[in-house]
């Protein structure tokens, strides 16, 4: 097989952090940029989740089926 195995993870921040410590051993950001960016992100996926996506949660004149909208 080339390359290497598929990698598992406990958890999505366990899979962030990994993430954030091989980018700093890569060069490619500076130690400040992992905690920032993983601030940034938690930030982001806040306002995300706290979108109104299922139905019930829209407001009553919200129609997917109106094509105007």
């Amino acid at each position: 097989m080339d390359g290497f195995d598929p990698r598992t993870f406990a958890s999505l921040t366990d899979s962030m952090l990994e993430t954030g410590i091989s980018r700093l051993y890569g060069g490619i950001h500076y130690r400040a940029a992992s905690p920032n960016g993983f601030a940034q992100g938690r930030c982001v996926s806040g306002r995300v989740n706290a979108l109104p996506w299922r139905r019930g949660e829209r407001e009553p004149d919200d129609d997917d089926d109106d094509p105007g909208n």
